[in-house]
């Protein structure tokens, strides 16, 4: 999924793929962060480029690059940030958007959410003037003919009228862009345009219309059609990103992949008892990457962290996790895991694994070495089920969109084999047999992808 932010390898791709300059007039369809304007008008100076969307923080974005502006009032949850930008012009405003489209982040009911909610509501005018300097520096590189607060649909009509092309990067999921920004639209007042529900099994339809009129196209999207062959694709990320193009030059890229192979023993689940020895290695992202190709879901580029660990019981592999500093949240505070596996679905050994990442012997090191103080392990699970098998239990739920969960976990102050004795005693069966119940479950888990947060743009 990806959602506001077009990865800068697509972008490359369709630069070099897809005409533009012979478009003249370039009509964007949900221009989110202005990467691809951006990328457009630097590559082809010449071109005119028409940025559109209907969320709060690009449509101020737009309007502020076009020198104008609109009335911006926030309230409800988000009345506290109206002493706080007192004296404020649109320009400060905009920044507030900003900070408070961040805050949707940390909604939930959890502790770990409303801490980091409270930081932000009571250094809120800090983080605005933090943001200050940013949307400067964005604003002055966004170099665009005109921004339209609409339905992205309504950009082909204007392609069509001024013999130009049309260049769509629509949601990827039906109301994804109502869930990301839901405190920013439930808590601010503004002039908000209208707009219809995007439903992505449209695409097929959407690019039909413009063929038949004649409208030089371009649509990025995860859907692989059955009835089209991609322009480019790209595979980087949990997904492959397919671009559909009325030119016919091609693009294909995928990350090569970086592994050594190497010898191991991997466990057999039934030898496992309350004697057994369990420990963990720290291993390189070459040898971590081998073990993640062998055993999570084929055709995905997976993600390098900062730190790869294996976890053996009697010395044999048992399965892995992979951590890496938040990139979002507090990183002084938590850690994001990008993936975990487990070798084997027999004894529901895929809960051992992120229950062993979370325990204070596995942290404490990491402590030392990044110079921080670990609180909090956060993942995510791509699933389109209401609730991760594999987490449930171990992990709290802290956010639910319509492809993947949110997860995160206190740090347990217990040592891996205490936490090994705990999993043995609830989840593991006794007597060195595999616990049948539950079997459905335990194969959706094992099957779950973790995340790859860079690739999503969330």
């Amino acid at each position: 999924m990806f959602i506001g932010a077009v990865p800068k390898e697509v972008v490359g791709q369709v630069l070099a793929t897809v005409p533009f300059d012979a478009w003249g007039n370039v009509y964007v369809g949900c221009s989110g962060s202005f990467r691809f304007d951006r990328a457009v008008k630097m590559r082809h100076p010449e071109c005119r480029v028409y940025s559109n969307d209907v969320s709060l923080l690009t449509c101020s974005i737009g309007a502020l690059a076009m020198g104008r502006e609109f009335p911006v009032k926030f309230k409800g949850a988000l009345a506290f940030v109206e002493p706080a930008i007192d004296g404020l012009d649109f320009r400060g405003r905009v920044a507030a958007v900003m900070v408070a489209a961040a805050m949707g982040n940390f909604t939930g009911k959890n502790e770990y959410a409303q801490v980091h909610f409270r930081h932000y509501r009571e250094h809120f005018r800090t983080f605005v003037d933090q943001a200050l300097p940013k949307l400067d520096a964005l604003v002055a590189e966004i170099k665009i003919e005109e921004f339209y607060a609409g339905d992205f649909l309504e950009q082909a009509d204007r392609a069509e009228n001024s013999g130009g092309g049309m260049a769509c990067f629509a949601p990827t999921y039906k109301g994804g862009y109502e869930r990301i920004y839901k405190l920013v639209n439930e808590n601010v007042e503004w002039p908000a345009p209208k707009y219809g529900i995007w439903n992505p099994d449209s695409l097929p339809a959407l690019i039909v219309s413009l063929e038949e009129r004649h409208i030089p196209y371009c649509v990025i999207s995860d859907q692989l059609l059955a009835d089209r062959t991609p322009t480019t694709e790209w595979r980087g990320s949990n997904k492959p990103v397919y671009t559909y193009s009325s030119n016919q030059a091609a693009s294909l890229r995928r990350r090569l992949p970086n592994e050594v192979p190497f010898k191991y023993t991997p466990v057999e689940p039934a030898a496992i008892t309350a004697e057994s020895k369990v420990s963990m290695c720290v291993v390189d992202s070459k040898r971590m990457t081998y073990l993640k190709n062998v055993y999570l879901t084929k055709g995905i580029e997976h993600t390098t962290g900062q730190i790869n660990c294996l976890v053996l019981i009697d010395g044999a592999l048992a399965g892995g996790f992979i951590f890496a500093q938040t990139r979002f949240g507090d990183k002084t505070r938590e850690l994001y895991m990008l993936s975990d596996f487990a070798i084997a679905r027999e004894r529901r050994l895929s809960k051992l694994i992120p229950m062993i990442a979370t325990c204070r012997e596995v942290i404490q090191p990491i402590n030392r070495r990044l110079l921080i103080k670990v609180e909090y392990i956060v993942t995510t699970a791509f699933t389109t089920k209401p609730v991760s098998m594999k987490y449930r239990g171990i992990f709290e739920l802290d956010k639910r969109t319509a492809d993947h969960l949110q997860y995160q976990s206190a740090v347990r102050n217990q040592s891996i084999q205490d936490v090994f004795h705990e999993w043995l005693r609830k989840y593991a069966g006794q007597g060195g047999k595999p616990d049948r119940q539950g079997q459905a479950a335990r194969a959706e888990a094992a099957g779950e992808e973790c995340a790859l947060h860079d690739a999503a743009g969330v």
